[in-house]
């Protein structure tokens, strides 16, 4: 993908129809593209499999749905671990919530919740 190049140092995180903003169309741009319907449905799931912890659990995830609807950069941080290679890690109340439910996102996790465009 990156046919012999490196990565930019800066990996933006947005939403899917983000990746066609200036941000993510100019050269040298690196973007990743987060399905926010697609994560919405996985943790909307993994909350409702875990109902004991409901009542902690449903204000996190309305914190995480009410971002998913505008900057989901505030939810997602990428570090650039290499030239090559980056990971997406959560942060704030999507952290939190993933810490508590764990393993219940983990088995339930559709793999495409996202994209990474480099231009």
């Amino acid at each position: 993908m990156l046919e012999g190049g490196v990565l930019p140092g800066v990996v933006e995180v947005v939403s899917l129809d983000g990746l066609l903003s200036g941000l993510c169309t100019s050269p040298g741009a690196a973007c990743m593209g987060i399905d926010p319907a697609a994560l919405a449905a996985t943790l909307t799931g993994a909350v409702g499999d875990v109902p004991l912890l409901g009542p902690i659990l449903r204000p996190l995830l309305a914190q995480v749905l009410a971002a998913l609807g505008g900057d989901v950069g505030s939810l997602l941080e990428v570090r650039r671990i290499g030239d090559r290679v980056i990971q997406l890690v959560p942060a704030g109340p999507l952290a939190t919530l993933l810490a508590l439910v764990g393993d219940v996102v983990d088995d339930i996790l559709d793999p495409l919740v996202g994209r990474i465009q480099l231009v």
